[in-house]
């Protein structure tokens, strides 16, 4: 009876096989580098390639929930950093809503956010501003209504 060329084992399979299993008894201990909350599952999409990008994840989809469908808004943070960031993440979470940025790249756009019905304020750093009715108060800032002079 003749053998064919996939029944032979050659020393190179046992190699990488055993390569691959000592790989594998290394894992854990590169998995719990990060601690316990490595293991853990992850709030956001973005948790550990940026912790602060997540926190404003969080802000985002927990102000979500105090604009009805379709309203307007603006975004104000300290930093013109974290306002683009903000800004930019939010227009893939709130789909159906118009935003009008209160700057961009950091250059202010002036009288372009008091076009907005409502201000995510991330921080709440102008939450005192005038002009603004608290809607509610989110994880990482206020959710504000702006209140409209006609």
């Amino acid at each position: 009876m003749h053998r064919g060329r996939s029944a032979e084992r050659t020393p190179g399979a046992a190699i990488w096989t055993a390569a691959g299993i000592l790989l594998l008894a290394f894992a854990p201990r590169v998995w719990s580098r990060g601690g316990p909350a490595r293991l853990t599952l992850a709030e956001t999409p973005i948790d550990r390639p940026s912790p602060d990008g997540a926190a404003q994840w969080v802000f985002l989809t927990e102000s979500q929930k105090h604009l009805p469908p379709g309203a307007t808004y603006t975004i104000r943070a300290d930093g013109p950093e974290d306002e683009m960031n903000l800004f930019m993440m939010s227009l893939g979470i709130y789909q159906g809503h118009l935003p009008y940025p209160n700057s961009y790249f950091g250059i202010p756009i002036p009288g372009h956010a008091a076009k907005a019905d409502f201000v995510l304020d991330y921080g709440c750093g102008t939450a005192a501003s005038s002009g603004r009715t608290l809607v509610a108060r989110v994880r990482g800032g206020c959710v504000e209504r702006l209140t409209k002079t006609r």
